[in-house]
């Protein structure tokens, strides 16, 4: 399957989600792991695609295929130690013990506070090079879906249905972006806004000696681990299935870096009037509080299946509701 045809087949799939240790990616094999964080502005980043090495790509892509994102849906907050662990069921549809207590939460007496911290939410994982600081090298990017992933496939999408193959090492394409700090209640988040999409460089296949094998990475812990730990066991309980060779093999630790010839280029800080207009659209979004969806933010919490159990600002409309509750009692 090409990098255009997974673009395709995630905006397909970019509201649906997907069917089929603290930390969600093992990174002990690797020194000196940086982590994107995009900036208030202008952004500009190229996405770097891996190929997968593993059995366990949620998409069931095959060992020797590429793609440019990894795409999980995680539980947080989970048992005494507050872990943050995989969905087994939205991420591969298998029995997830965590879903279960949910469903049967629901189903009795509800704690809606311990129900808002189980929900599932959908994040991504990505290679990216920062084009404004390309010296700290590949980059990983973890972030919400909702508000990253499915906004950029929407804009990678024509109206003609023609998809732009913005990961493609040969004729992929530097994507520039702007973040825009909003706040629904006391909860802080950016939005991800006016994406566009420029030619770049094409990169060599050496690139893939540099990137984060994601999928490899991924910790996915068996039934009976998630159960010990939602019901007090200890966290050490939960380790990834580790790939059979991962005791017999050490890899050396090296840190990554492209050193791609025009890598170093800076963008330009053009266009004053947008980034005037991006902070006054930052400041209408902290005078009030919206749903994304159109419904109603702090009454129809959990009324919409499908949009409530993936939106990101469903805590804090959860938290809204909860006050109007309590206030209503009184």
């Amino acid at each position: 399957m090409s990098l255009k045809d997974r673009v395709k087949q995630n905006f397909d799939a970019k509201d649906k989600g997907l069917s089929g240790g603290k930390w969600i990616l093992d990174m002990s094999k690797f020194d000196d792991v940086k982590f994107f964080s995009p900036k208030e502005g202008r952004n500009a980043i190229d996405i770097i695609p891996y190929k997968v090495s593993s059995d366990k790509h949620p998409s069931g892509l095959k060992k020797g295929e590429e793609d440019y994102v990894l795409d999980i849906w995680v539980h947080r907050m989970v048992g005494q130690t507050e872990s943050t662990v995989l969905c087994l069921k939205k991420t591969y549809a298998k029995p997830c013990p965590v879903c279960e207590e949910l469903a049967a939460m629901r189903q009795g007496e509800q704690n809606e506070e311990l129900i808002r911290q189980l929900r599932p939410t959908r994040r991504c994982a990505y290679n990216v090079l920062d084009l404004n600081d390309s010296d700290k090298g590949v980059q990983l990017f973890w972030v919400s879906h909702f508000l990253f992933e499915k906004e950029l496939l929407e804009e990678a999408m024509s109206d003609d249905g023609e998809v732009i193959a913005f990961p493609d090492l040969k004729d992929g394409r530097t994507i520039k972006f702007k973040v825009v700090e909003s706040q629904i209640g006391k909860q802080n988040f950016s939005k991800f806004k006016n994406f566009q999409f420029e030619k770049r460089d094409p990169y060599d296949a050496s690139v893939f000696d540099e990137v984060y094998p994601l999928d490899e990475m991924l910790i996915v812990p068996d039934y009976s681990s998630v159960k010990k730990l939602l019901y007090g066991e200890s966290e050490e309980k939960v380790e990834s299935e580790k790939d059979s060779e991962k005791d017999s093999e050490k890899e050396d630790k090296q840190p990554r870096r492209l050193t791609r010839g025009t890598a170093g280029r800076k963008t330009k800080e053009d266009d004053s009037q947008d980034d005037k207009e991006s902070q006054e659209s930052g400041k209408r979004e902290r005078k009030k509080s919206v749903c994304p969806y159109d419904h109603t933010f702090g009454d129809d919490c959990d009324k919409y299946d499908d949009d409530c159990s993936r939106c990101e600002v469903w805590e804090q409309c959860a938290d809204e509701y909860d006050k109007r509750t309590k206030k209503g009692k009184d």
